[in-house]
């Protein structure tokens, strides 16, 4: 009982530390609906900028935070790159924790509140 609490526990904090860097902070919100334009098909940096109505620097900033940590990837060309979502990313998790949001209008998000997100959520995984 005991060490499935604590395999329970690192689960959580494991998902915590992958999806804070796409949901946290002030810019989650933003970060969120370019994961979710991915999902559709790749883009570039000026053609993110135009669906969401965002400056391009902002875009631009965002989608270096999202490919620093892995979540994106990127052709090899400087400019007009094209962004994709990562193999490894895990589309399923990402669409639970982006519906709660939208559910509960949780448009910036605190540590404490992805984790009752992903709490949730592990009960329905």
């Amino acid at each position: 009982m005991l060490e499935t609490y604590i395999n329970s526990q690192k689960m959580t904090r494991n998902l915590e530390r992958e999806y804070w860097w796409i949901f946290g902070g002030k810019g989650g919100f933003t970060r969120c609906q370019i994961v979710d334009l991915l999902l559709d098909r790749p883009y570039n940096a000026y053609q993110i900028a135009q669906k969401l109505q965002k400056s391009y620097n902002n875009i631009k900033y965002h989608l270096r935070v999202l490919k620093k940590e892995y979540l994106i990837k990127s052709d090899d060309r400087y400019y007009s790159a094209f962004y994709y979502i990562s193999k490894d990313f895990n589309i399923n998790i990402f669409k639970k924790i982006y519906n709660l949001i939208i559910e509960n209008e949780q448009y910036q998000m605190k540590r404490s509140k992805l984790r009752s997100f992903l709490r949730r959520i592990k009960t329905e995984i």
